[in-house]
């Protein structure tokens, strides 16, 4: 079985920014929830 790192090592360099991004969606969802149930 051949081990493959070539797309672990890439997504090593991205990873932080992919959690960025995540987290900046996953605030707006909740936001725009909140606006909805106006619980703002």
């Amino acid at each position: 079985m051949v081990k493959q790192t070539a797309g672990r090592k890439n997504l090593g360099k991205l990873a932080p920014k992919f959690a960025e991004l995540n987290d900046m969606q996953v605030m707006t969802i909740l936001k725009t929830m909140r606006q909805t149930l106006f619980l703002d």
